[in-house]
């Protein structure tokens, strides 16, 4: 029952017995009795709302700029390794006018959904740029994302992912890289969409290089864990493609020892 319930309100706290005992299938009288006898795990507000205690939160808020991995690992940095701090629950803050590339986002999921594997409590708060929010739903950053991982002010009801995907030339949607099965299909849509705005000389070349990047998930993450790929074309002053290759393995110094 511990396990359910922290789950539980890692994704939606701030329920009440009774709400907490329908979702998990439990009965109302032994999910209270549960709830007061581990005070160190939940904490009840004056409207008999349950929660997990928070005993130590750290915020991260990001700059009021365009986001790129050095700007996010600089956000990051003063907070020394995340995977291994003492706090159990971490907030990103997305300001106003913050806007995130494509390879920060992806930086971003794949920390995420490794910090709630190691049992923290994770918050993403975009309430003050929907912006953002509405960018990361139309990319299929959500899909993704753990769903103990919670989104403020809420996850998206119906992803605009699922209901555009393929619709822009300029983007590939974040696709799922099975570790034992890897993606051919996702494999092809970054090639398309990589010569498409480029040109077809590089067609060989593409698939090769995101066959293999792929492929090295199957063979050298050692992880059950989906990775995932995605590809965006920038215009403005500096046009470029960017194309991310994510996942949650060993890593490569590890590999190789």
């Amino acid at each position: 029952m511990l396990a359910k319930i922290k789950e539980l309100l890692q994704k939606k706290p701030d329920l009440k017995a009774k709400e907490i005992a329908k979702k998990i299938g439990e009965d109302k009288k032994s999910v209270n009795s549960f709830l007061y006898a581990n005070p160190n795990v939940f904490v009840i507000d004056e409207s008999y709302l349950w929660s997990l205690v928070v005993t130590s939160e750290l915020v991260i808020k990001f700059e009021n700029k365009w986001i790129d991995c050095n700007s996010f690992e600089a956000s990051i940095n003063n907070s020394g390794s995340l995977l291994e701090s003492e706090h159990n629950s971490i907030v990103f803050v997305v300001p106003e006018k913050c806007r995130i590339l494509l390879e920060t986002a992806a930086r971003l999921l794949a920390l995420c959904n490794q910090l709630v594997g190691k049992e923290k409590v994770i918050k993403i708060d975009f309430s003050k740029c929907k912006n953002t929010l509405s960018y990361f739903d139309r990319m299929g950053f959500f899909e993704h994302l753990d769903a103990r991982v919670c989104v403020i002010p809420k996850r998206p009801a119906v992803s605009k992912s699922k209901t555009y995907k393929g619709n822009s030339k300029a983007l590939v949607e974040f696709g799922a890289v099975n570790p034992k099965n890897p993606n051919k299909v996702l494999i092809n849509q970054l090639t398309d969409s990589f010569i498409q705005q480029s040109d077809n000389g590089y067609e060989a070349a593409a698939s090769t290089v995101f066959g293999e990047l792929i492929g090295n998930i199957k063979e050298h993450s050692e992880s059950s864990v989906p990775g995932f790929a995605a590809l965006q074309k920038y215009e403005g002053k500096r046009k470029h493609i960017q194309t991310i290759i994510s996942d949650s393995g060993l890593g490569i110094a590890a590999t190789l020892k």
